[in-house]
């Protein structure tokens, strides 16, 4: 196997479950490798848009004395507007910095350059979201937007770590998503359905809390049907933190002997007795892999989309993922309450 007499090989026996086996080594001679540079002293410098969400442009990343210095933009995610005008859509940012000075005295500033164009160009008081392990997220009280010029810059001092993740909002992945619905539905205190597919071919979800049989029909009430919908907007991730917690609240209204925080029966804890809670948690899951902000794969917004359906709006042209959760609506006899859950973007 050797090619070279400056080559090494070495068998290294291995006796495992009784067999006598070996392991060869190839160590080739590293003296007659080319010199290339090095990969762990200024290589390095990325800026990584993560696969679920990522989203920005770079146009520089440097790192000088302990100063690493990254000039961005917003990544337009394209779109069509009610006219089939197009549109230059832009406002989620979501990625990682790799390389990052640490110790004391070390500086790693951020510049997003076309901030003033965005959806909602207005980012006075916004203060970016980052983390260190994607776990625990924090805002960067450096953050200062520019109105002159339209660009928000901020500043990381005295680095501990070599990678920090930055994002509009603290991401709500789709895997999150998942462990999610598979940790609700493994307690049997409610059912999965898929209502059908995304632009993409992903699956739309919907978790139904509540019977919508009774016991006895002819003299119980019908119940109220409630529908919670999430995520229209993918870039609008507080909704899905909020869908978490109407889950959590869901099924701990699904128990017996419901308990409040002082012990004492919950007072809305018969709410099942009476409605049936049907929960979409993510009406757009294309978008937010795709790092839109306010489209699907399609480059249409949900919003516009539902108009083709039902003979109100402007909008004509039907969308897969609000074409679904309307017949799902339809097969119901519609909800008594819809709540379709947004977040605000001016202050995000």
């Amino acid at each position: 196997m050797a090619s070279r007499k400056e080559d090494a090989l070495i068998v290294l026996p291995l006796v495992a479950c009784g067999i006598a086996a070996g392991i060869v080594l190839y160590i080739p001679d590293c003296k007659s490798l080319q010199p290339v540079e090095s990969t762990f002293d200024d290589v390095g410098l990325k800026i990584v848009e993560p696969e679920d969400g990522g989203a920005i442009l770079v146009d520089s990343v440097t790192r000088n004395d302990g100063h690493y210095k990254a000039m961005l933009r917003l990544k337009p995610e394209g779109g069509e507007a009610s006219d089939n005008s197009p549109l230059n859509l832009m406002q989620w940012f979501n990625f990682e910095a790799q390389g990052l000075p640490v110790g004391p005295g070390t500086k790693a500033s951020f510049t997003i350059l076309n901030c003033g164009s965005s959806m909602f160009n207005d980012w006075s008081g916004y203060q970016v979201c980052y983390s260190r392990d994607r776990v625990q997220w924090h805002r960067a009280s450096t953050t200062n937007f520019n109105p002159s010029n339209g660009s928000l810059q901020w500043t990381l001092e005295n680095n501990t770590s070599s990678m920090v993740y930055f994002s509009y909002y603290p991401p709500y992945s789709l895997e999150k998503q998942s462990n999610l619905i598979a940790r609700a539905q493994a307690t049997g205190k409610c059912r999965h359905h898929v209502l059908g597919k995304s632009a993409d071919g992903r699956y739309l979800t919907c978790l139904v809390f509540g019977s919508s049989s009774q016991e006895n029909s002819m003299n119980s009430p019908r119940k109220i049907k409630v529908w919670i919908q999430h995520r229209q907007h993918p870039g609008e991730v507080a909704a899905s933190w909020f869908c978490e917690g109407v889950v959590d609240r869901l099924l701990e209204l699904s128990g017996t002997d419901v308990k409040n925080e002082n012990g004492e029966a919950d007072a809305q804890s018969n709410l099942l007795d009476h409605a049936v809670v049907y929960v979409v948690p993510n009406m757009n899951p294309d978008g937010g892999v795709r790092g839109h902000h306010c489209t699907n794969a399609a480059g249409q917004n949900l919003n516009e989309c539902w108009g083709g359906l039902n003979g109100v709006g402007s909008w004509k042209r039907k969308a897969p993922e609000t074409e679904a959760a309307m017949k799902a609506m339809q097969s119901i006899g519609g909800p008594d309450i819809l709540l379709d859950i947004h977040q605000d973007e001016t202050r995000p």
